[in-house]
């Protein structure tokens, strides 16, 4: 019932339980509705919708939200639909003109138009603008890169024993101004797979740095090769290598004693083997730029908080203390010297498969105190323990604790400085990437996700007071 607080249901401070902020965009309760968004939907794009399911959902504080849906239609196709969503009807049709009309009628004659007659719409009455996949008005090139005939002028010279034709999907998008797509072509017997990503910022150029540097200093784990970098599409394709993420998977079944991953090394090796990659991406000597400080990770997130308090202030209550916490650290120890990191080392990021490891994802690659990724690393780990343990989470704090020290002696093995003194940066930097992973869950309107960092923050800050 509307005038409860956030804190009232079950502690989630789900935006979509804010007054506030449902009073701030009218479309939002329909575009978390499948049937009203399916019948919108269907008379903005001229064709028959049967279903609509939301999917990834971003709030952004500087004006709009984001609701990505995957939309059935009535003859069967499915379409990725992006929801923009507006404080006023003005707004939406606005960025419709601005941002959408261009990139809908490049893809209008290209093979891979999605079958639905209109391609980008404005749904006045609840201030959305809307955009079928690959139209995107912050990546206006996915039109061309998603396309298969370009696709295969890409990357035919970077996989010459690969037969056509390329089909291209979207792996993850549920960011703002990239995507990152998967990219396979080929017969049975001889096929190729490659990922690629698309963004607006530049980073591509610094996942070539990272990963030729790497290739050339002989590491000691997989990295993929760049098959193409195309800047002015914002494109940075790269090679496959095997494995899956295993640590999440490898903590879960210690807690809850259940088998194994096949072909997994056992938790205490893997989380050694990522101190060690760690360790090699900080010795590369790499000028990377721009650098990332710890109290500029801390800044924006004061930003962030207060447009927090402005929906949900139990939240913003909730995460204040950690805030005080991780600058009196700051303040508190002494700053390590810099070096090439990888600006969002976590266990996602890191691959195996037997006795085969490799780490991917580079292009947040940049010069920071190492800190920045151990700690990083840290506040995965920790939230993997929370969300694997559930309840129970208290009485596996001690294997939480073990874990870290494997993987800061993994560091300490591969050549890396994690002394007490750096210890100590360390747990601020962890503290800062849980704070900043709690308000993108806000963010993301993930309460369940919320919950768990917010008890992995918590166990974090009982353990450095």
């Amino acid at each position: 019932m509307r005038g409860s607080t956030p804190a009232t249901r079950e502690g989630g401070f789900d935006l979509r339980d804010s007054d506030p902020f449902v009073d701030a965009f009218p479309g939002l309760r329909a575009a978390f509705d499948g049937p009203s968004m399916a019948s919108a939907l269907g008379d903005a794009l001229g064709v028959g919708v049967v279903a609509c399911e939301p999917r990834e959902a971003l709030f952004e504080p500087d004006g709009y939200c984001m609701v990505r849906c995957r939309a059935t239609l009535e003859r069967g196709d499915q379409v990725l639909i992006g929801a923009r969503l507006f404080r006023d009807a003005g707004a939406a049709e606005a960025f419709r003109v601005d941002a959408l009309e261009q990139p809908a009628a490049d893809l209008d004659g290209r093979p891979h138009r999605p079958p639905v007659p209109v391609l980008a719409a404005t749904l006045p009455a609840l201030a959305i603008a809307v955009a079928v996949f690959p139209v995107d008005g912050e990546l206006p090139t996915l039109v061309r890169v998603t396309d298969p005939d370009e696709t295969a002028s890409l990357l035919d010279r970077a996989l010459p024993a690969v037969t056509g034709p390329y089909r291209v999907a979207a792996a993850q998008y549920g960011r703002r101004r990239r995507c990152a797509l998967r990219f396979e072509a080929g017969a049975p017997r001889v096929s190729a797979v490659a990922y690629g990503k698309v963004v607006n910022d530049g980073s591509g150029g610094q996942t070539r740095a990272l990963t030729d540097a790497l290739l050339h200093a002989g590491a000691e784990f997989d990295v993929p090769p760049v098959l193409v970098d195309r800047p002015e599409l914002g494109l940075t394709v790269l090679g496959a290598i095997p494995g899956a993420p295993r640590v999440a998977q490898l903590l879960k079944a210690r807690v809850r004693e259940t088998e194994t991953p096949p072909d997994s090394p056992a938790l205490e090796e893997a989380v050694a083997r990522c101190g060690r990659i760690a360790a090699t991406v900080h010795r590369v000597e790499l000028p990377l730029g721009p650098s990332r400080s710890l109290d500029g990770e801390i800044a924006p997130l004061h930003d962030a908080i207060d447009v927090v308090r402005a929906y949900t202030p139990e939240l913003a209550a909730r995460i204040e203390p950690a805030m005080l916490s991780a600058e009196s650290r700051s303040a508190g120890t002494e700053t390590m010297a810099e070096a090439t990191a990888h600006g969002d080392f976590s266990y996602t990021q890191i691959l195996f498969s037997g006795d085969r490891y490799g780490l991917v994802d580079y292009d947040g690659a940049c010069r920071a105190e190492p800190g920045l990724d151990l700690g990083h690393f840290l506040a995965y780990l920790r939230f993997a323990m929370v969300k694997a343990a559930g309840v129970e989470a208290p009485r596996f704090a001690p294997l939480g604790d073990a874990l870290e020290a494997v993987f800061l002696d993994g560091y300490r093995s591969a050549g890396g400085v994690a002394d007490r003194a750096v210890e100590e940066r360390v747990h601020a930097y962890e503290i800062v990437s849980l704070l900043r992973l709690a308000v993108h869950a806000w963010q993301k309107m993930k309460p369940q996700r919320l919950r768990n960092i917010l008890a992995a923050l918590d166990a974090r800050c009982a353990v450095t007071t």
